[in-house]
């Protein structure tokens, strides 16, 4: 998990958009790869595989994209795709746009939000009892 930045700023004291920049710059190389698995993927089967720095881009993707759907669904162990429900998209094509558009156009500020709560927790002593 990203905690600082190549220079090593720490992230809980960086604004939201250099983080989101940061996140941009470091995967950029690997989506290619991504949104061709992403593509070549049907509901039902394993992802294909890909190179491991790529697995762990998409596997960041896949857990924003989660997150973004418990937050949606919060009272649910198993998140919907309800998002969709208005329009005639199948749950693959769901999943699809949410780990290739969405993830470029609001999943990685998500995750870039995970990122710095993350790391200001993490700069926080525990607490005492």
């Amino acid at each position: 998990m990203i905690t600082h930045l190549d220079d090593g700023q720490p992230l809980a004291a960086l604004p939201i958009e250099k983080i989101v920049a940061h996140v941009h710059r470091v995967c950029r190389e690997y989506n290619h790869e991504i949104d061709e698995s992403v593509a070549n993927w049907s509901l039902g089967e394993l992802l294909p595989e890909c190179s491991w720095k790529a697995l762990a881009w998409r596997r960041q993707r896949i857990g924003a994209a989660h997150s973004f759907l418990m937050f949606l669904n919060p009272f649910t162990r198993r998140p919907k795709v309800s998002l969709f429900q208005r329009r005639n998209v199948s749950d693959e094509e769901a999943i699809q746009w949410l780990l290739t558009d969405w993830w470029y156009t609001c999943g990685v500020t998500w995750y870039a939000h995970w990122l710095k709560v993350h790391a200001a927790s993490e700069s926080q002593p525990p607490p005492s009892f």
